[in-house]
Formats: C-alpha cells, structure tokens, sequence
C-alpha cells in the first residue's frame, strides 16, 4: 500500500485494500459457518444459499466490539489476551483499540437460538459507574447536553456516508445557518466545513442542503453526522469492516444521547466504476451494507444517488445497480449526481462551488 500511494497509483490501492477487507470478513463468515456446522455443531445440517447466508438467515450472531449491542471497545485487549490473538495472528492493538493492520475482524460467536442484534439505550451515572467498577477502570467523562435540542420535536438527524463526494472534497466551505449543527464524536456544534469524521479538508453538500432544508421550513434543527470515506468501494464499507465500524459507533453514540438517525444519504460507486465491479456485486454489497445497517439499529430510510462518475471511469452496471435497489429494505433513490458536469467539477470527479449547489438542489430535490 505504501509503494502504491507513493507512485500515486489509486487503483491498485483502492483494489488491495478491498481484496483484504473481503477477505477478512469472508474468513470471519467462514469460521462462524465452522463453529455452527463443526466446532460447536448445534447446525450440523444446515444447507443456506449465498443469499440466505447475506441475510444472516443462520442461527445465531456475531457482534464486534463497537456494534450498538456491545460498544465498548475496550474490551477488545481481553478478548486477544483469552485468544492469544496477536501470537497467532499479529494482529495488534493501537492504545485507542483499533486493529492493525486494519483489514482484520474480531467480535464474539453466540450460538443461543434467541440471540439477536439490538442497540444499548442511554444508561445512567450509576450505571457508568457499576460497569466502570466491574471492568476495573475509572470514569473519565460522561456526554455534554449540547446535543440534547434534538431531542426535540423539530429536529432531524442525518449520516452521510460513501465516498468523496459524500465527503469534504468539495470547491467551498460552507458555514451552517442557524438550527444547522455538526456531531463530532463528543458534542455537537455548529456547523462548518470540513465536516468533522469525514475525509477532506474542503467543502461539503450537506451543509448546503441542511440550510436549504431549515430555509423552507422543512426542520427547524438538522444534525450533520458524516463519515464518508474518499477512495473507498462498496466492498469496504461491509459489516466487519473498518469503514462500518464508523457507523457503528456513531450509532452507539447516539444511542448514548437518545436521538436516532432520520435520513442516511449514500453516495458512492466511483470506486467501483473504476474497479469494474459488476452489477450483481455492487448489488449484492449495497444489500449487505443496508442489511448490516438495519442489524444494529439503523431503520431510518436510506437515500441512494447515482453516482459513478469520476474522472474518465463511469458505469452502466454500478448505475442499474443503484436503480434496482430502490424500494429495498428501505433504500429511496436519491438524485442522478451523474448529470453534474463540465465546469461543475473540477478533475472531472469532485464538485465545484457551482456543482455543489447544484448537488445540493438536486439532493433537497430527491428527498423532498
């Protein structure tokens, strides 16, 4: 991966970082499917499709550190000291529990019949305090309320995520009219560009479509949470991965808070435009990824925009795959940003001051 950035070679970077996101997490699939038939062998019989096995139609589940049921990941150390899991994989920790190298997967096996995704709800001091007790560590801090307005009847959160152009990767920076605030992580404050948890050190779409939405009455307050990815295929952003394990723990968070996502915007197939994927892989990954979404808690309707284009690479399959998913699991088309060209973008891939205006019409447009 060094040799490739240095040479600046983005596709074979894009296309062995995916290579190894898949295969961590189809051997994670596989040891499940092991567990279940062999190791443990309360499915001995069992005999699922490809498709039943991406619907997780199997008995049982296998929850990661940061997923809305278990969101601490803290406890990851004690999980690779029980496993010897560095020993036997090299597989190591960094002092804020992620893994290196970052195509790896951990997480737990539970066979009951009754085992089911859900989300931890907020909890009390007292129960931080019991739980920091029983782990053995101290409570360092506890959520600020400045995101507590959104609680309220008026207020509308939404997560970006995708690519690029989901990302800060736009011409202008723009800074949120009154009632637009931006969740980091900790609080949340009022919004600017570049959105915090996203790449880029640009602008963005959803602050301009955020005061287009409180202009017309729409909302009186909008949270912005992005975690787009420049750089990154559908194959990725997979459950098990790294890129959703950003979801996840934005779920947690706020969880932690008691507000819910109300809109997911998706836009990306770039990447994928590039790579060459075909349309049953994209659709099946965007199958995978909406399922995982709705695992952990995430039932808000997901926007989907057409979108391939960047550079000279474009596709008609990564495109039909995006129409045929409309309807899906909750999945609401979003706009065609394929039709934002010429002067709208600049190195034929990332959207002008103009383009941004224009992907954010279109975008108040499509969900409107």
């Amino acid at each position: 991966l060094a040799r490739f950035k240095a040479q600046h070679d983005d596709y074979s970077d894009i296309l062995l970082k995916a290579l190894a996101d898949r295969l961590a997490e189809a051997m994670a699939e596989y040891m499940h499917l092991k567990v279940r038939r062999e190791l443990w062998g309360y499915a001995a019989d069992e005999a699922l499709t490809n498709d039943d096995l991406i619907r997780e139609k199997y008995r049982g589940i296998r929850p990661a550190p940061g997923y809305p049921a278990c969101p601490d990941h803290s406890a990851k150390p004690d999980l690779f000291r029980l496993l010897g899991a560095s020993e036997a994989t090299g597989v190591t920790l960094t002092d804020s529990f992620a893994m290196l190298p970052t195509a790896s997967v951990s997480g737990y096996y539970f066979a009951h019949p009754d085992a089911a995704y859900f989300g931890v709800a907020r909890i009390g001091p007292d129960q931080v305090a019991d739980y920091a007790a029983r782990r053995g560590v101290s409570v360092v801090c506890w959520p600020d309320d400045s995101c507590a307005p959104f609680q309220q009847a008026g207020s509308e959160v939404w997560l970006a995520i995708g690519q690029s152009n989901a990302a800060n990767h736009a011409e202008q920076r723009m800074t949120g009219v009154s009632g637009v605030y931006a969740f980091d992580g900790k609080r949340c404050a009022p919004a600017e560009d570049p959105l915090p948890g996203a790449s880029g050190t640009g602008g963005s779409v959803w602050v301009a479509l955020a005061n287009r939405w409180i202009a017309s009455g729409k909302a009186d307050r909008i949270l912005l949470i992005s975690r787009a990815q420049e750089s990154t295929a559908i194959a990725e952003w997979q459950p098990g991965g790294a890129l959703f394990g950003r979801i996840a723990k934005v779920q947690g968070d706020l969880g932690e808070r008691q507000l819910r996502v109300r809109r997911i915007f998706w836009t990306q197939g770039e990447s994928d435009a590039a790579l060459g994927t075909s349309e049953r892989d994209y659709a099946n990954g965007l199958a995978g990824l909406v399922a995982g979404l709705r695992r952990i808690g995430l039932d808000a309707p997901m926007h989907v925009a057409l979108a391939s284009i960047c550079g000279p690479s474009t596709s008609a399959a990564v495109r039909r795959a995006q129409l045929s998913s409309i309807g899906a699991n909750g999945i609401k088309q979003g706009p065609d940003l394929d039709r934002i060209g010429g002067e709208k973008r600049y190195e034929r891939c990332h959207f002008t001051a103009a383009g941004q205006q224009a992907a954010a019409d279109a975008w108040a447009a499509a969900i409107n």
